[in-house]
């Protein structure tokens, strides 16, 4: 980089720092900030519920981060020191509630210094994991995976090799394009052309989707949209736009996002394809239009081919896909998510398979009670293997379902039993089915 401006860590030095203390909230930070380029207000404000274990991700607001396996393993081991039932992954060994947002950066400076590295701070590790997104991927990769603004991406970034330079992303008709189509999405924030082209754009839903959301499925708290295929999470960016343009409406308006301005009523999938169009042309895009169709002709014999590998092998990975479209790794895991998303795969930490032949995370209790039934019993192993996962998520699946009730365990035998509980539920089920029939 072209002077640099944050102070770089030194790498053996970290690593030997984060494995030599595997079980301090210290550590813990400076992982989530070197190796996820998370900010100390997003490591403070991570919930459990948004580590994915299993497709290895943080599910934050606006944007998903891949984990590296290390990460990973430091957050499992975070989880299992702290015990079940603490709801902030930054909370206190001790009293098992969440710290105080500046106390992580006491703990990190802390640290820090006693590594040898008294002028690299949690900022210094988050511009030090952009620097390495930009050397291994794109800048627009760089930007998405961090949730570094463009503006702030020119002001700190001065790029070498290819990656830009102090006040523009790369120059190639490809960062051209995406730094016009930024301008665009700046200059229409509202109305239905507005909405529908970030909706289009930075959301990636597709032109029938948008026409039908309507509020009730936007989860402003979330960061998400629940659409029938799955939920989709939103950006930050996106996230702001809907909230002025609900700001904007008036209490007896239509509950749809997209109105026509005019009659305050639902317009239809052709009116937006031909006013974003026509929006795109205005804009000098005017190639975007054909380069999406040729794009999602491309993305379709992709995903065709990912399904046959699952399907003929029974299951696919993230490295086999990889291979299979010679893709870099995070054009891979997208393309896995969007299936995922679909409906036609379930992601496991074993890999992704096919819906039919897996069972899908919200139904794993089900599944594993009706295992139990047949069996009369199941062990750790066995529930793993039903699910395509590994022990460590099977494991805390049943102890959930101990502490609900749905099980009894023997724990010299390493077996899980129905509860009476259960036993009487799957009776009064069969009762009921009987007499349906």
């Amino acid at each position: 980089m072209n002077g640099e401006v944050f102070n770089r860590p030194n790498e053996a030095a970290m690593w030997k720092l984060l494995e030599e203390h595997p079980y301090e909230l210290s550590t813990l930070a400076l992982h989530l900030a070197w190796r996820a380029g998370l900010t100390r207000r997003e490591i403070w404000e991570l919930r459990w519920e948004q580590v994915d274990f299993d497709a290895l991700a943080l599910r934050l607001t606006g944007r998903d981060v891949p984990l590296e396996e290390q990460t990973a393993r430091q957050l499992r081991r975070w989880r299992m020191a702290l015990g079940e039932g603490v709801a902030y992954v930054a909370s206190s060994l001790k009293r098992r509630d969440r710290v105080a947002e500046q106390h992580l950066s006491r703990l990190a400076r802390v640290a820090l210094d006693g590594a040898g590295m008294p002028d690299v701070r949690l900022i210094d590790l988050r511009h030090d994991f952009v620097r390495r997104m930009l050397e291994q991927y794109d800048w627009t990769y760089a930007l998405r995976v961090s949730g570094l603004s463009v503006s702030t991406y020119r002001a700190l970034f001065a790029a070498t090799g290819g990656h830009g330079n102090p006040t523009a992303p790369p120059a190639t008709p490809d960062a051209d394009k995406a730094e016009r189509m930024w301008r665009l999405l700046q200059e229409h924030r509202s109305g239905a052309t507005g909405v529908g082209l970030w909706l289009s754009q930075q959301a990636n839903l597709k032109h029938d989707e948008i026409v039908s959301l309507t509020w009730d499925d936007v989860d402003f708290g979330a960061g998400i949209l629940r659409l029938p295929r799955g939920d989709v999470y939103m950006i930050k960016e996106v996230i702001d736009v809907l909230r002025e343009e609900k700001a904007r409406r008036a209490p007896d308006d239509d509950p749809h996002v997209i109105l026509s301005p005019r009659s305050r009523r639902p317009i239809d999938k052709a009116r937006l394809s031909t006013l974003l169009r026509d929006l795109l042309v205005h804009g000098g895009l005017e190639d975007v239009y054909a380069d999406t169709l040729r794009r999602t002709a491309a993305m379709t014999r992709e995903r065709e081919t990912i399904l046959r590998q699952a399907e003929r092998a029974g299951h696919v990975t993230r490295r086999e896909v990889e291979q299979l479209l010679g893709v870099k790794p995070n054009v891979a895991y997208s393309r896995l998510a969007d299936l995922v998303q679909d409906g036609l795969l379930v992601g496991t930490s074993k890999g992704y398979y096919p819906a039919a032949k897996a069972v899908a995370r919200e139904k794993w209790a089900d599944a594993a009670l009706d295992l139990v039934a047949e069996r009369g019993s199941a062990t750790v192993r066995d529930v793993a293997e039903l699910l395509h996962t590994g022990k460590y998520s099977a494991s805390r699946l049943l102890r959930r379902m101990l502490a609900a009730g749905e099980l009894v365990t023997i724990r010299e035998q390493g077996v899980y039993l129905l509860s009476d509980k259960s036993k009487m539920r799957k009776m009064l089920r069969k009762t009921d089915n009987k007499a349906n029939a």
